[in-house]
């Protein structure tokens, strides 16, 4: 089974330094509400002491949280990450935050008992505090790079002078929500894992995935009337991206126009789809 990766959005400078700004106005403001309720939060400006220990304080959690996100930029650039793996260097994150909030503390109450007990509490309130507006910036944003995209294929439709209708296909989840409208002559191939499905499709030359919690029959029902047919049980592939067909050792598979794209199989179920829809392209066929 393939493991789900994390959206490309989650990768970009832009998101990071926002979502790191984001964070910290809503943790700064949850803090000047709860500080009347607690007497434990240190944090405050009532003296020169107390003001420059806060600022040291909030100064290394963004430095923190900066190179948090650029160890997760530059592992996300290198491998393709998991979202359990970006969920674990998250809470790493919150530890170390968790950890230099303590050595603050530290420092402004002396007599301070440290226990594990203790870093608990304290990590299971910056994951509170932190948690939530994270939570909300990755919705939003998510939110904001899909109708970027689907604003961009629609321009770039319209510069075509072709009709959106005619070619967008509009995908639905399982509540029968629409998540994205992609150009189907842009999709290359597409891939079922258990209750959701990876599309993968060029934008602005590269190959770009977007996953989308939909079961395969009520995908093959939205792809009704396109070239996107089913090639196995696990594959979908856009038949006019086929240049390969490859037969050999009782198995087949079909070679697509991106070189980015890995060979993608064909099963014995569809094969004659497959092979009737490529004579009418008159693709190349090899022999392994």
């Amino acid at each position: 089974m393939s493991k789900l990766t994390i959206p490309k959005f989650l990768l970009r400078k832009r998101f990071m330094f926002e979502s790191v700004v984001f964070v910290l106005a809503f943790a700064i403001g949850f803090i000047i509400i709860y500080k009347p309720f607690s007497a434990t939060v240190w944090f405050g400006f009532s003296s020169l002491g107390i003001s420059l220990l806060t600022t040291a304080f909030f100064a290394v959690a963004i430095v923190t949280m900066l190179l948090s996100k650029l160890v997760i930029r530059l592992v996300g650039k290198r491998h393709e990450m998991s979202i359990w793996a970006y969920l674990l260097l998250t809470i790493v994150e919150f530890a170390l935050l968790s950890a230099e909030y303590l050595g603050f503390t530290a420092l402004r109450m002396v007599n301070i008992n440290f226990t594990p007990l203790l870093f608990l509490k304290v990590f299971v309130c910056i994951f509170l505090i932190l948690a939530i507006p994270y939570s909300i910036f990755v919705l939003y944003t998510g939110y904001r790079s899909q109708r970027d995209e689907i604003r961009m294929l629609r321009n770039l439709l319209a510069k075509s002078g072709e009709s959106p209708k005619q070619r967008m296909v509009d995908l639905y989840d399982t509540s029968g929500a629409m998540k994205i409208s992609i150009d189907q002559d842009s999709i290359y191939y597409i891939e079922s894992q258990d209750n959701y499905v990876k599309i993968w499709y060029e934008l602005e030359g590269r190959l770009t995935s977007y996953m989308l919690r939909c079961r395969t029959q009520q995908m093959e029902k939205m792809l009704e009337g396109t070239d996107i047919h089913r090639c196995h049980r696990s594959y979908f592939v856009n038949f006019n991206k086929v240049t390969v067909l490859n037969h050999g050792s009782g198995k087949a598979s079909v070679t697509l126009s991106h070189p980015d794209v890995r060979q993608i199989p064909v099963s014995k179920t569809y094969y004659r789809t497959v092979l009737s829809a490529n004579i009418a392209r008159k693709p190349r066929t090899a022999r392994e």
